[in-house]
């Protein structure tokens, strides 16, 4: 994992050695790293999903799709971001994928994980912002909020990976539009747009039958607006993380 960075700070640590001067310790390498393919980018800082479950370490997995500056303003892209925190909220890795603003996420994410940074740290860092470079609320402050709302219980979600057994054990409502929801859906999905969701609760209740309802939109911003109403009205609600765009991506075939 050591790459040029930590490798040219060993070099200076030799030179300053061998003149007598004082030298700092090697810090822990993180990895991080960054790569151009064709129009995309792809860094990453820290340890990955795979590696955190083989060391046994416990962690919470927030995926999200935000623009990576105001929406509003021409030339947006999403960046597809993807966190592990700690049960105490403590940030252990990122890994981002996107056609911009990919190296200045991942450099923020870097830094606060030397920092040892958690969720709430990250929701209220303060970037610059502009409309042609960023967004009030920041992709990094994003995961921050996110993360938050997971850790607290607020939004008890559900992963892209878990599809086998919510298929089997749960209600999934799709609260996307129609048109969205006609371009591609789950087998056995309700579709309820979330802008009708509280005049169609009876509907969701039926449809559960006493199952918890699994709820997923395109990017999961929808969703968590349904999920909130749901559980506000008594219903056992999972939030799917990052939404239709990471199941997608975690099953194709889907």
């Amino acid at each position: 994992m050591p790459l040029a960075g930590p490798a040219n700070r060993q070099g200076r640590r030799a030179a300053d050695s061998i003149c007598g001067r004082r030298t700092t310790p090697q810090a822990p390498v993180l990895g991080t790293a960054i790569v151009r393919v064709f129009g995309l980018t792809a860094a990453v800082t820290g340890p990955n999903q795979a590696t955190l479950r083989k060391a046994g370490i416990a962690h919470e997995v927030v995926h999200t799709h935000s623009a990576h500056h105001a929406g509003y303003y021409p030339g947006a892209e999403q960046i597809h971001l993807v966190a592990s925190f700690a049960p105490d909220g403590t940030l252990l890795g990122a890994q981002a994928v996107g056609r911009a603003g990919v190296d200045k996420r991942i450099d923020v994410l870097a830094t606060a994980l030397r920092a040892g940074m958690d969720a709430d740290d990250l929701a209220e860092l303060e970037l610059a912002y502009s409309p042609p470079f960023g967004s009030a609320k920041d992709p990094v402050n994003m995961l921050g909020f996110v993360a938050q709302n997971v850790l607290d219980g607020v939004m008890p979600q559900w992963q892209a990976w878990d599809l086998d057994q919510v298929l089997e054990n749960s209600l999934v409502l799709d609260v996307r539009s129609r048109a969205e929801y006609g371009g591609g859906h789950l087998d056995g999905a309700l579709n309820v747009p979330h802008t009708q969701l509280r005049e169609r609760l009876d509907e969701v209740r039926d449809a559960a039958e006493g199952r918890p309802v699994s709820v997923h939109c395109a990017s999961g911003v929808r969703s968590y607006l349904a999920t909130r109403i749901l559980r506000g009205e008594g219903i056992d609600a999972r939030n799917l993380s990052g939404g239709w765009l990471t199941l997608a991506a975690v099953h194709p075939e889907s």
